[in-house]
């Protein structure tokens, strides 16, 4: 089986890799080797110089012992003998020590030296003659420097075998290593030359249908064969395929979109656009391109325009905003766009959609719900005063069967409205016409003030409402808050069972986007805990989980503490094993 490309590219790593440690066991053999001739070189010549040094030491010592010039103290020459003498025993005795046919006897004749002289005084001169050391002396010193120079002659000849032999290797290193430098330049280049040979074309082939995929030109025909070259580069003729085809649909739905899309210069010149724009304007791409965008756009709005494209260059970030553009019969419409800068292109790509049906349909719902404002809440408000009027008498005493048909029917009369109050303000807040009218809040006040009031569901079933608050300040819509507290209350008192408790609190809790904290306005029943699914749908519109005037209020909560910049939320059920309805809104 032919090896692939994982395994020739071992090989070539391999190979040269197994030589050069081959070759570096080999250098640090020799290394070794030639340490080791240069210690045995030095002890030589160490040994050597002892060996002279003694012999020196010898004579002069014998000659003193036999003459005794009055000018030459003989300790001071036997001490120097006898410590030289220890230093050349020490140095015998070292495993690198050289040996030669002569030492031991050179050795042996100076301690017959040493010995003779301990067995006399050396300071006094008759005793040598008195106990007839003068002829040992004389031997001894003798056989001290006949043997001396055979020692001597005998580790000069060492010396210069061991010189060359350390020449012979250090000149043996050089050889080696010229020769393995010379192997792995030749080696390296017959690995480049296999590469090239191996996997040049291939590579290049390669490099070059890369460049030519982020060109969008046509590749080079597909390497041959089924190695892993071949198979990479049939991914690339695949990706480039795949690419095409991509491109041909994004082509065709940029081209059939209803979306409009364009690049804008940071001088908000159009530089390209979208076939869209025929559809949109009327106007072909050629007549658009090289335009001012503001040419465009609505007289009064084109300097909120400007400046809105200024913003969204120095904030980097998606921006949205709506204006009115102009159509080639001279025509404004409403149209929403969403922008982005591009710092790489230094310019802005944008996408523009036609809002003005939209737009219409919410006129058309604003004229609906101001119908019902008019149409239907002033009958309903005349019905309401003409039933309060009823049950309070005016229209004579009714038997307790008339009472409670009037009182039911006065009732529904409060919810339908309350429902149209509803309906309105879920208006305001979908088309964003809702404003806040934010004033200084002191929180507790309000929720005593609250609970002061009687409340005929909690009082019919015999509920403790607790409160527990600080006292705080938060800068809101008290009317709005108000009715947020009172939907949760109203909600838990629904919940609860009879002579059961409700919790209502008001801390502060700390934020990170709030330096000042948050305050935090719960409120807990012990009811049955809900469903998790109960609890995502809770502040859903249309919810299935709750009746739709329910639904709408939840919606409605959502949407007056989201325009305080708060949170709101529910947990069911909380470590206590209640349920608790929840917002935070900044504090002040």
């Amino acid at each position: 089986m032919k090896p692939g490309l994982k395994t020739k590219i071992a090989l070539v790593v391999a190979i040269p890799l197994a030589i050069e440690v081959y070759f570096l066991f080999n250098l640090l053999g020799s290394f070794d080797e030639i340490k080791k001739e240069r210690v045995a070189e030095t002890m030589t010549m160490e040994t050597l110089v002892a060996v002279n040094v003694l012999v020196n030491d010898t004579v002069a010592c014998g000659h003193v012992m036999l003459f005794r010039p009055k000018d030459d103290p003989l300790y001071a020459r036997y001490s120097l003998l006898k410590q030289h003498h220890r230093e050349f025993r020490r140095l015998l005795h070292k495993k690198t020590a050289p040996k030669t046919a002569n030492i031991d006897a050179f050795v042996e004749a100076v301690e017959a030296l040493i010995g003779a002289s301990e067995r006399c005084n050396i300071n006094s001169a008759d005793d040598v003659f008195r106990f007839g050391l003068q002829d040992q002396i004389q031997a001894a010193t003798w056989k001290i420097t006949t043997y001396g120079e055979e020692v001597i002659r005998e580790l000069s000849k060492l010396r210069e075998e061991q010189a060359l032999k350390s020449s012979q290797s250090e000149a043996a290193l050089r050889d080696t290593v010229i020769g393995f430098t010379i192997g792995a330049v030749i080696l390296a280049l017959l690995a480049v030359a296999y590469i090239l040979r191996e996997f040049g074309t291939a590579f290049n082939t390669l490099m070059r249908n890369t460049e030519r995929v982020a060109k969008k030109e046509e590749l080079l025909p597909p390497l041959k064969g089924a190695g892993e070259l071949a198979s990479l580069d049939a991914l690339i003729h695949n990706l480039s395929a795949e690419l095409e085809e991509a491109r041909q649909q994004e082509k065709t739905l940029v081209e059939n979109t209803a979306v409009l899309m364009c690049s804008i210069g940071p001088d908000l010149i159009i530089h390209d656009i979208t076939p869209a724009v025929e559809k949109l304007l009327q106007f072909r791409q050629y007549e658009i391109r090289g335009e001012s965008l503001l040419s465009f756009v609505d007289p009064d709005e084109k300097q909120q325009v400007a400046k809105t494209f200024e913003r969204c260059k120095q904030s980097g970030e998606s921006t949205r905003f709506e204006c009115r553009i102009k159509t080639k019969a001279q025509r404004f419409i409403f149209s929403e766009w969403t922008i982005q800068w591009n710092e790489r292109d230094e310019s802005f790509f944008a996408t523009v959609q036609d809002t003005s049906i939209r737009k219409e349909a919410e006129k058309l719902k604003a004229e609906v719900v101001a119908m019902v404002s008019h149409d239907l809440r002033s009958p309903l408000a005349s019905l309401l005063v003409s039933f309060d009027m009823m049950d309070q008498g005016f229209a004579g005493e009714f038997n307790d069967e008339g009472k409670e048909i009037v009182g039911q029917t006065r009732g529904s009369i409060v919810s339908l409205m309350s429902l149209i109050n509803d309906l309105i303000d879920a208006e305001k807040f979908d088309s964003n016409s809702y404003v806040p009218h934010l004033e200084i809040v002191r929180i507790k006040g309000v929720l005593t003030d609250m609970l002061a009031r009687d409340n005929e569901d909690a009082k019919s079933k015999q509920l403790k409402i607790e409160l527990e608050s600080e006292d705080l300040d938060v800068r809101a819509d008290e009317e709005k808050i108000i009715s947020v507290i009172k939907t949760f209350l109203s909600h838990a008192i629904k919940r609860s069972p009879v002579s059961a408790r409700i919790t209502l609190s008001c801390l502060r809790r700390g934020a990170n986007q709030q330096p000042k904290g948050m305050v935090e306005v719960k409120v807990e029943d012990f009811g049955e805990p809900l469903k998790e699914e109960q609890c995502q749908q809770m502040f859903e519109r249309f919810s299935t989980t709750s009746s739709a005037a329910a639904s709408l209020r939840f919606v409605l909560c959502r949407a007056i503490i989201e325009a305080h910049d708060g949170e709101i939320g529910i947990e069911s059920p909380t470590p206590k094993g209640a349920t608790a309805l929840w917002f935070r809104i900044p504090l002040q």
